[in-house]
C-alpha cells in the first residue's frame, strides 16, 4: 500500500476541520475516478485483433487496486482528522 504521512494536528497548522474539508474533496474526487475507471474498464470487443486483451484486462485492474489504495489511505487520513477533532471536543468538554 502507498502509505501516506499523517497530518500532525497542532494549534500552530491547519484546523482539523479545514484539513477534513479538503481531505473529504479529494476522497470525493477518488471516487469519482474510480466510478470512470470501472466504466473505462478494457472490454473485448476492443482488443478483437489482438491478442492482447487480458493484459490490458490485468493492467486496467492493477490501476483500479492502486486507486483504490490511494482511496484507503485518504480514508486512513480522515479518520486520523476525525480523532483529533474528537479530542478536541472532549478537552472542550471537560
Amino acid at each position: 500500500m502507498n502509505k501516506l504521512v499523517m497530518p500532525q494536528i497542532n494549534l500552530n497548522g491547519s484546523s482539523p476541520e479545514f484539513l477534513m474539508e479538503q481531505y473529504t474533496e479529494l476522497h470525493r474526487a477518488l471516487d469519482a475516478a474510480l466510478g470512470n475507471a470501472y466504466a473505462a474498464m478494457p472490454h473485448g470487443r476492443d482488443y478483437q485483433l489482438h491478442d492482447n486483451y487480458s493484459e490490458a484486462r490485468r493492467s486496467y485492474e492493477t490501476f483500479i487496486a492502486t486507486l483504490n489504495e490511494y482511496r484507503e489511505d485518504v480514508m486512513g487520513i480522515m479518520e486520523h482528522i476525525q480523532d483529533a477533532i474528537d479530542e478536541r471536543e472532549s478537552i472542550r468538554k471537560r
